[in-house]
């Protein structure tokens, strides 16, 4: 090319170009600016129980690289002082020198501050609603007592950081009741509880324990109590743990689930299941039933608590992931009754279907319970919505793999940085050309005649498929996240969903699911629905690579 033909070209440009505002500047590149790690350095959406096997890091940490994996631990941070928040509901039983109806009720707040390892002190307010006897000139009715206790606890972990633990508990305070409960007096109380939590983060936790207690009123008129508690709460500015840098104790395969009653007969419960095989299962339960005998002119009266054993056998029917089930409980029930309370002995039969979700399952079925004394009378009855929570792999039964087990942990991922222009800014477009103006520049021919192709593949999406959940009946099985494939979604140019299913679980599934992906920062750009006949709902994500789109 000469240098005519140069400088052709360099006063074409100029002479062409037309003068237009400098265009809007781009965003800045947030990832640039995205740390996957809070100030303490500790991994964003991680807890220590997803780094519990990892060493400690040491003293020289590398930059964090987002969506890297996490080789080490970091250093745990923690604040002062280390305290405890408790809300429960509690019922039980009632005894002593009172005309009462052998039953009671209430809500209890605890704080503790866990001094040591193993110990703690604390405080316990108690608001417990006594259900009375009918006397020849006062009616059947219920009185309340205010109870105050401070509090001393022994922890026994046999996990510490999954707050796996036994707690013994004595208690000594002062009960605020009318004369109809024998005037106010002290009072002293005894418990066992069995705790669990998760971690959130590296020092706080979310807990939840049922606890057995006694309580003894010290006035002229004793007044006795044997309670359950259903208490939940959380931790804050938690010690380092033991068992850091440990692989986790394996646990024993069990089942912990927990009961909503409903129907005539409302109330809730916990059971404890042991797995004999994959269809078969030993079920103990403890329950409290409100209105127990009908006619009750308040929640005492006629209340009652359960506690049965007995077979529970899992059914390959309808499907493999919903089979059915059925149950067989026998054991006593203390009644709440004016003049007062009876033990009697019951049966409770149920039926129903159970949906796996995770290492657990949802459970929704119909139940029968009958006074088995004298001969079966048949006193109570309605539906069940259980919630169970397995110990690992198997425990919930069916003949089930995977679908609970822990992935290698990574550092988070920036969102993906969406622009769209504003409206109503005009876009800018520069034209040059190229052709040579006749400048009157001596012996210059030009001819361009070249061609060219250069074929660039266009990137093709990656599809992944996975199945969400089943409807049955109009009840739906809520999403496991651990199904979807975040670390592919994250930083993705373009997505697109299609669900497939019944009719009336989609609209739900694509809520749940839209809500899953939103809180991870994941955008969805299109969403198509398909009608079928079956029972699950399954999900079709295309997933374009960063910068395309179809």
């Amino acid at each position: 090319m000469s240098r005519s033909w140069c400088l052709a070209i360099l006063l074409s440009t100029v002479a062409n170009a037309q003068p237009a505002a400098s265009p809007p500047a781009l965003p800045p590149d947030q990832s640039a600016y995205f740390s996957p790690v809070d100030t303490s350095g500790w991994p964003i959406g991680l807890s220590i129980d997803d780094l519990r096997e990892l060493p400690e890091c040491g003293a020289v940490l590398a930059p964090p690289e987002p969506g890297a994996a996490v080789t080490c631990r970091p250093p745990i941070i923690v604040g002062s002082p280390h305290w405890a928040l408790g809300v429960d509901w509690t019922t039980g039983a009632t005894f002593g020198d009172l005309a009462t109806e052998n039953g009671a009720e209430g809500l209890g707040v605890e704080l503790t501050f866990p001094l040591l390892r193993s110990f703690e002190l604390g405080a316990r307010y108690e608001l417990l609603d006594v259900g009375l006897s009918s006397a020849p000139r006062v009616p059947g009715s219920n009185d309340l007592s205010n109870q105050f206790f401070a509090l001393a606890k022994v922890r026994l972990f046999d996990d510490e950081i999954r707050r796996h633990e036994w707690t013994i508990g004595a208690g000594a305070g002062y009960a605020l009741r009318g004369d109809l409960l024998g005037g106010s007096a002290p009072i002293v109380r005894g418990s066992i509880a069995r705790a669990l939590g998760m971690y959130v983060g590296q020092s706080n936790a979310v807990t939840a324990a049922v606890e057995l207690s006694y309580e003894q009123s010290l006035g002229p008129q004793k007044l006795s109590a044997v309670l359950a508690s259903l208490r939940f709460g959380f931790e804050i500015n938690i010690r380092k743990p033991r068992g850091l840098g440990e692989r986790a104790p394996t646990p024993w395969l069990h089942t912990t689930s927990f009961e909503v009653f409903a129907g005539p007969n409302l109330g809730g419960g916990l059971s404890l299941g042991l797995r004999a095989s994959p269809s078969l299962s030993l079920e103990t339960s403890g329950a409290f039933l409100f209105g127990y005998s009908g006619g009750a002119e308040h929640g005492i009266d006629g209340a009652a608590w359960s506690l049965q054993t007995g077979p529970r056998v899992l059914l390959p029917w309808p499907a493999e992931y919903a089979p059915l089930y059925a149950q067989l409980q026998g054991g006593a029930a203390w009644v709440a009754d004016d003049p007062h309370g009876e033990l009697h002995a019951i049966a409770t039969a149920e039926l129903g279907l159970q949906g796996f979700v995770g290492c657990g399952a949802v459970d929704l079925g119909g139940w029968l319970r009958a006074n088995v004394d004298h001969g079966v009378d048949v006193i109570a009855g309605g539906a069940v919505l259980r919630t169970v929570f397995g110990s690992g792999v198997g425990a919930v039964g069916g003949h089930r793999i995977g679908g609970c087990n822990g992935r290698e942990p990574h550092l988070a991922t920036a969102p993906p940085i969406v622009t769209t222009p504003e409206p109503g800014v005009p876009s800018t477009s520069y034209t040059v050309d190229l052709n040579p103006p006749n400048i009157g520049v001596p012996n210059v021919n030009i001819d361009v005649n070249a061609g060219g192709t250069v074929s660039i593949p266009k990137p093709q999406p990656v599809v992944v498929e996975v199945d969400l959940g089943a409807v049955f009946f109009g009840m739906q099985v809520r999403i496991d996240p651990r199904v979807l494939p975040f670390d592919r979604l994250r930083g993705a140019g373009w997505i697109t969903v299609e669900l497939s299913g019944p009719a009336d679980g989609l609209a739900q599934f694509q809520g749940q699911l839209s809500a899953t992906l939103s809180r991870s920062s994941i955008r969805v750009d299109g969403w198509t629905s398909i009608v079928t006949d079956g029972s699950v709902v399954h999900a079709r994500f295309t997933i374009w690579p960063p910068g395309t789109r179809p």
